[in-house]
């Protein structure tokens, strides 16, 4: 259950990363 429970916080951190991405990338680019 530690296995389940550290893959799902590594998913989380992963798709706020990816979100935050997406919104810093339009930044960047202009």
């Amino acid at each position: 259950q530690e296995d389940i429970a550290l893959f799902a916080e590594m998913g989380f951190k992963t798709l706020r990363f990816s979100i935050a991405w997406t919104r810093l990338f339009p930044m960047v680019m202009n």
